[in-house]
């Protein structure tokens, strides 16, 4: 397996943090079983990401410009942020305790890996794969670099709108986008009843420079007449001929559309359909450059060298001067295009770049995917691959930077290219003599076409061939499905012959406890080592005033950092970490996760995994070891053990089924709810009494217990499962040589579990009713077990033993009872048709204090209860009287309620359960709102901090009233259990 390599643009975050936990523990668990495992780590250049970071630091921190560098200074930059990086992630991730081949890492940029991306892009270059041809693509001006679609954001507007955007170097400026500008273009070549001027909407009127043609729908009748006709460019004064064409939306806009190929992909597209109508000294024309500046407009040199923002506020003015502007008109949704790594908008341009066609090769991937060739084992993400296979674009590979592999592309003096690994190399293929020039393109490649080599580079190619597949597991985020596993699987088995990998798993991307994307703009980008050490609410803000955040992200970075880290983070540990991803669904799409609230939860599984280990060292060390276990005769051991074979039956199926989060699930629930909860308790009174018969047992059966729980274990939280192994007596295999077929076999016993199912319905009664009737924990109850039917085998034994833990005293077990005795509640127990009859044994009696009767009286006049008499020294019962222990006082209130009066009582509680549930709806829906208007003002910097502290209280307000609806509901609910039961 390969572990998807991190980006050198900086640290790591919590998305990495949850791959390499998963990877982690799907490596463990293989080598559990005795399997050989190679985990490959690595690190990738990061092409885009790493020069824009390194670009910004420098302006920021030196206010020098690339452009003022030469490339052999901007790129020891470069490489000096590279191997700073490598350093700080390589101690990240061996701080989280993971078990990487380090002497197998490997760095996409490095000489290996140079050589290999260079004799691939030849390889398929000879195929007829890769060719160099003049398209549209996606334009950063801030970079000046071509980028992918998938590198492009999309914001959609209605109308005109104000927008703020970057220049990708820290400064910002609001633009006007989505005004629909309503343009008259005179028309030529006019006949009887033609019109003079065709109204044509457009967006982007700087763009009229370019326009080559004006298009109508064929079907569009006010229009079609006018098809072969010309009409006159208003700015250029260019004659342009009128086509038709199907894309046109007729009811979009006036329903004419302006043709500017050189500036819009869809009009790129209509122009090629139309070759043969339009100019062809016009039709990539392009009227601005790459700088995002008006260029080539001679006809109107004030407009020459203008910013394309600029140049659409002064087109606009000379046209309406001209009085060739109609008019403003609402317009339909408008898409912004914005750089994922800068935030600049882009601009469609024209330029020769290097293409890779992938249609052939995504249909063979489409069929190799129904064929079974490679499965998908995370659900609901298939048609993600399916679309982004479906995709027959070709992939632009030409990148407009420094730091990446340099495209093995030369161009000859009589501009033909030569493809070859080297220069020399090329002069060689092509028999060229000394004196010739050639100059080697200064594009580089897209990260992801050397990342698509990893499988292949790895296991040695193309010094050697790679049989069958190169991996035997692609696991990742689902976010780069399409970037990076699609790619592998086309490209590796175009050059090797096979699929890289037959089965891939993909995970959650990681959001905050808001559901918000990680991102340092927002502020809750978290280090695992803020976790793992801590760290405090000072070093958080120090750290993200050095990082390289724009001033207006700094702020509301600043502002989120203060709301959901006010104290910084304790330190928690590695395996508290791992425990906190792990409490999640790792296959959904998204994982919501608040760090800081369980990665404390972890820290306490660790101590109680502690405090497990020190009290059984006290049972090790009243008993004697013996290697030789006998069958335990105990029926909570007998419980434990079938406990624990379910559990590691469960924990094994899952984790061979990819399904991380519920193996964690069966072996956590097994140690905190049965293995401590249940069974530890009925341990203590044994141990403390010296029972040392009983203590033998019980050490036996927490030997073999615990050691299984600790190497299942070791597969999540390996440092306490270390630490806790280590503990064990007489331990002779180190917990990492440990295989799972050296633990002892284990029985599951489904009789046991009738038993103890019977006799924890038997506890929860009995919390049930402390609960109804107030009492406290160590209040004694006395009970009779009374059933109709026969009970399960060794129930007497468990329900004893168990009872006698919650104080309550069972004095007898009755098959065949009648369903009441005298002198005793009876409440009808859950899933059997037994009854627990329960009496009530009171403690001591006080004198009450002064005025108490006339108080009592008075009040409780009020609450509909009459207070017949008060008793001093009382009896601890009162025949016909249900007695309630009043809290803070050795008092007990004897309360009657005539069995005529329950359906009057039942129905007043579904009332108010009714009542309270619509109270619970409505804090829901206040709760919704203000968390969204929340994020919707914090993202807003003109937002004032009173008005984020009025929305933060009617949170807590909402907050406060859905938790009173929901004790009030369970209040409810108990005591309509309470007369159910009384009723029966």
């Amino acid at each position: 397996m390969v572990l998807p390599p991190p980006n050198v643009t900086g640290n790591l975050h919590l998305g990495h943090a949850l791959t390499v936990t998963i990877e982690d523990a799907v490596c463990r668990f293989q080598r559990l079983l005795g399997d050989e495992v190679i985990w490959y780590p690595g690190f990738d250049h990061a092409g885009i990401a790493t020069q824009t970071v390194v670009e910004r630091k420098l302006f920021q921190e030196k206010g020098i410009l690339r452009r003022t560098l030469t490339p052999e200074q901007f790129l020891s930059h470069c490489e000096k942020w590279k191997n700073d990086r490598v350093m700080t992630i390589t101690t990240q991730l061996k701080r989280m305790g993971i078990l990487l081949d380090w002497n197998r890492s490997y760095y996409t940029m490095d000489e290996k890996f140079s050589r290999v991306v260079r004799h691939a892009f030849c390889h398929l270059h000879k195929e007829g794969l890769i060719f160099r041809d003049k398209r549209l693509i996606n334009w950063c001006p801030a970079l000046k670099s071509s980028i992918s679609d998938q590198e492009v954001e999309k914001d959609i507007v209605y109308g005109a709108t104000k927008r703020e955007v970057s220049d990708g170097m820290g400064n910002r400026r609001k633009i006007e986008f989505g005004a629909m500008h309503v343009i008259n273009y005179e028309v030529l070549d006019r006949r009887p009843g033609d019109p003079n001027w065709l109204e044509v909407g457009t967006t982007k009127p700087e763009t009229i420079f370019a326009d080559v043609a004006l298009a109508v729908n064929p079907d569009d009748s006010r229009f079609n007449f006018l098809v072969g006709r010309r009409v006159r460019n208003p700015l250029t004064k260019n004659a342009i001929p009128i086509i038709a064409d199907e894309a046109v939306i007729m009811d979009y806009a006036t329903g004419v559309l302006k043709v500017t190929p050189a500036h819009d992909f869809n009009d790129f597209k209509i122009a090629q359909r139309h070759l043969n109508e339009l100019d062809p000294d016009l039709v990539y024309f392009s009227c601005v450059d790459k700088d995002s500046r008006i260029t080539g407009v001679s006809e109107l040199p004030e407009f020459q060298g203008l910013d394309r923002y600029e140049a659409r506020e002064k087109v606009v003015t000379w046209l309406k001067d001209q009085n060739l502007y109609a008019k403003q008109v609402m317009g339909n949704a408008t898409k912004i295009l914005l750089c994922s790594r800068t935030g600049s908008v882009i601009e469609p341009v024209l330029m020769e770049q290097w293409f890779l066609r992938c249609d052939e090769m995504h249909t063979e991937a489409l069929k190799a995917l129904e064929r079974g060739e490679f499965i998908l084992e995370s659900p609901g993400v298939k048609q993600i691959l399916v679309e982004w296979l479906n995709n027959s674009e070709p992939w632009c590979l030409s990148r407009q930077l420094l730091w990446g592999h340099r495209i093995p592309a030369y161009l000859t003096p009589n501009n033909r290219w030569l493809i070859a690994p080297s220069e020399l190399e090329a002069r060689s293929t092509y028999k060229l003599d000394e004196d010739v020039v050639l100059k080697q393109d200064s594009d580089v490649l897209d990260t992801w076409f050397s990342s698509a080599l990893i499988p292949l580079i790895i296991r040695g190619w193309p010094d050697k061939p790679v049989a069958g597949t190169a991996l035997d597991l692609m696991e990742t985020g689902h976010d780069i499905l399409g970037f990076w596993v699609a790619r592998m699987l086309i490209l590796c088995k175009r050059l090797s012959g096979n699929y890289p990998f037959r089965k891939i798993l993909l995970h959650s991307l990681v959001r905050d406890s808001m559901g918000r994307k990680m991102s340092k703009s927002l502020g809750n980008v978290i280090d695992p080592l803020d976790v793992i050490d801590g760290i405090s609410h000072e070093a958080m803000l120090k750290r993200l005033k050095e990082s390289a955040l724009e001033s207006d992200d700094l702020e509301k970075a600043e502002h989120s950092l203060n709301l959901h880290f006010p104290n910084g983070l304790i330190a928690c540990g590695a395996d508290a970490l791992r425990y906190a991803l792990l409490r999640h669904d790792l296959t959904a799409l998204d994982c919501k996760i608040s760090v800081e609230t369980l990665s404390d939860e972890g820290r306490r599984f660790c101590i109680k995994l502690w405090n497990l280990t020190k009290y059984s060292q006290t049972v090790f060390e009243k008993a004697s070891f013996c290697d030789n276990f006998s069958e335990p005769n105990a029926a909570i051991d007998v419980w434990l053990e079938n406990q624990l074979a379910q559990s590691l039956e469960k924990f094994q199926k899952y984790m061979k089924e990819h399904e991380l989060s519920k193996a964690f699930q069966a072996l956590r629930f097994f140690i905190v709810n049965e293995l401590c909860d249940v069974y530890l308790e009925t341990t203590k009174k044994p141990v403390w009494n010296n029972d040392v018969a009983r203590i033998q047992q019980i050490s036996n059966i927490l030997y073999k217990t615990l050691q299984s729980a600790f190497v299942s274990l070791s597969i999540f939280m390996p440092h306490i499962s270390e630490y806790c192994y280590d503990q064990l007596p007489n331990q002779t295999t180190p917990l990492d040589e440990f295989q799972i077929d050296m633990l002892r076999s284990f029985k599951a016993d489904e009789k046991i579990n009738e038993g103890m199912n019977f006799s924890r319905s038997v506890i929860e009664s009995i919390i049930d009713i402390r609960k109804i009737l107030d009492l406290k924990q160590n209040f004694l109850l006395e009970g009779i077990i009374g059933s109709r039917v026969r009970l399960p085998d060794q129930t007497k034994e468990l329900v004893t033993m168990l009872s006698d833990l919650k104080y309550l005293k069972i004095t007898e077990f009755r098959e065949n009872s009648s369903p009441t005795i005298p002198g005793f509640i009876p409440f009808k127990m859950n899933r059997f048709d037994v009854t627990l009859h329960v009496n009530w044994i009171i403690g001591s009696r006080v004198r009450l204090p002064d005025q108490t009767k006339e108080l009592v009286t008075m009040l409780s006049d009020l609450k509909y209860l009459k207070i017949t008499e008060f008793r001093e020294n009382s009896s601890p019962t009162i025949p016909g009287f249900i007695p309630f222990k009043m809290n803070r006082f050795d008092v007990t209130l004897h309360v009657n309620c005539e069995p005529s009066k329950f359906p009057e009582l039942m129905q007043n509680m579904n009332i108010e359960i009714k009542k309270w549930k619509n109270k619970q709806e409505e804090s829901q829906v206040d709760l919704e709102k203000y968390e969204k208007l929340y994020q919707k003002q914090s993202a807003d910097k003109k937002t004032k901090k009173s008005q984020l502290d009025h929305t933060q209280f009617q949170i807590k307000r909402a907050n406060n009233h859905l938790s009173e609806a929901q004790s009030k509901l369970e209040r409810i609910e108990q005591l309509i259990m309470y007369f159910e039961n009384r009723v029966e």
